[in-house]
């Protein structure tokens, strides 16, 4: 009987692995950030290697431009990104923020958008981190916020109590 690695999903012909996912769910699991295919009913997630331990991600994003997963992480108090395979990984934002808890990439602007749930702002950089300013602030008392991409090219969001942003 032949089996795949952790995280990759055996293909119908019984013999071979998938190997190229195109279609992923991505989510965060404590210090971990794992790749779900949505391919053949997969039922196993491939973790995303990072290089610091002692993260704990509670927001990420992924850029289909750049073939890049963005992410928060509360406990160092930063902002990074890497391929899926975890290569080249970066810290992109790391200086005057506390707890960044939302993200969401704009892949057509080439910005990054995030809450700082102590500072209470929304702000935006760069992909490189690069530019960066704050967009809302003044007692915003957000504490996350979730942005989808509709069909119609509109963007809405929920806080972190659930309602409509």
């Amino acid at each position: 009987m032949c089996a795949c690695p952790d995280g990759l999903t055996l293909l119908p012909d019984g013999k071979s692995c998938i190997t190229n996912i195109t279609r992923f769910l991505l989510f965060a699991e404590g210090s971990n950030i794992r790749q779900l295919a949505l391919h053949y009913n997969s039922t196993s997630s491939l973790r995303i290697p990072l290089k610091t331990s002692s993260s704990t991600v509670i927001a990420l994003d992924y850029n289909p431009k750049d073939n890049r997963v963005y992410w928060t992480d509360v406990s160092n108090g930063t902002i990074s990104r890497a391929f899926l395979n975890g290569s080249s990984q970066e810290t992109i934002v790391s200086t005057q923020l506390r707890k960044p808890y939302g993200l969401a990439v704009d892949p057509f602007g080439q910005n990054i958008y995030w809450t700082d749930s102590v500072e209470d702002v929304i702000e935006v950089a760069s992909l490189n981190g690069a530019y960066r300013a704050v967009l809302i602030g003044n007692d915003l008392q957000v504490q996350e916020i979730l942005s989808w991409m509709l069909p119609e090219d509109s963007c809405f969001g929920l806080t972190g109590d659930g309602t409509r942003g």
